[in-house]
């Protein structure tokens, strides 16, 4: 059976473009015809793939498995998705302790951080 990764190539001159790996994937039969916004469910499927195999993809755009030559590239992506882990982490962090504070009582409203009183 025919996956996203299939479609995505080896190395990064060799890089697709979503928008390319869009109407690849839809003339494949990897997009179900319902499916309204194909570009969101494109980048659900490389999100997927990325469970089990590595996808870089590029600043300037497109998407590719890296090489091993694409070593540099790689842990290029690995340092930026690794700072946007943290940064998700922080945010959740935040909110999961203002959840914890209304469930126990410690505050009753949730103010901005820049809210005048």
């Amino acid at each position: 059976m025919l996956t996203i990764i299939d479609l995505i190539p080896s190395g990064k001159e060799c890089a697709i473009s979503r928008e390319r790996l869009v109407q690849k994937a839809d003339l494949a039969g990897l997009i179900p015809h319902e499916v309204k916004d194909k570009d969101r469910y494109v980048r659900l499927l490389i999100s997927e793939a990325r469970n089990h195999d590595v996808i870089v993809s590029k600043p300037s755009g497109g998407y590719y498995v890296p090489k091993a030559a694409d070593l540099h590239e790689l842990q290029i992506y690995v340092k930026q998705e690794k700072a946007r882990a943290f940064d998700i982490l922080a945010t959740v962090s935040y909110a999961e302790r203002v959840c914890e504070d209304l469930i126990h009582g410690r505050i009753t409203e949730i103010k901005r951080e820049n809210q005048r009183t």
